[in-house]
């Protein structure tokens, strides 16, 4: 019986029946991500991560020559005087990655010093994003 028990259990870990990670709950996710294009083919990816109240979203940038490009960064969500700041911790300190004033804003990277592109949402960019495969993507990479 003890034999056929661990003969089971080697064929459903290996044939990927069960896993650790599928135990893991994934966070919820907002239903519709916010995409914002740039000058030079620059694309920031907004979705909300986790219950409203905590304040956090996944953001990922496109299309910059910069070591960020194509990470997904889990951010803060701060009001500001005339929008939404989304505020990463570069080397211990707050730094703010987007400064969003309704449907534009500015993008900011680190070690760049200066605003790197203005923002302007897109609808159409927008509708091209699947929230569930963001957050997959996200939850795959090593943080």
């Amino acid at each position: 019986m003890k034999k056929l028990f661990c003969i089971v259990a080697l064929l459903l870990l290996g044939a990927g029946g069960f896993s650790v990670a599928s135990a893991v709950p994934r966070p919820e996710v907002a239903r519709y991500i916010k995409a914002y294009s740039g000058q030079e083919g620059i694309t920031v990816w907004t979705l909300r991560i986790g219950a409203v109240d905590k304040s956090e979203a996944l953001v990922q940038i496109t299309g910059i020559d910069h070591p960020w490009d194509m990470r997904i960064r889990k951010l803060k969500v701060e009001p500001s005087q005339h929008g939404n700041n989304y505020v990463a911790t570069v080397d211990g300190k707050r730094f703010v990655v987007l400064a969003m004033e309704g449907e534009s804003g500015q993008l900011y990277l680190p070690g760049s010093g200066e605003a790197q592109s203005k923002l302007i949402y897109s609808k159409t960019v927008s509708e091209q994003g699947n929230p569930e495969h963001l957050l997959t993507e996200y939850l795959k990479q090593d943080n």
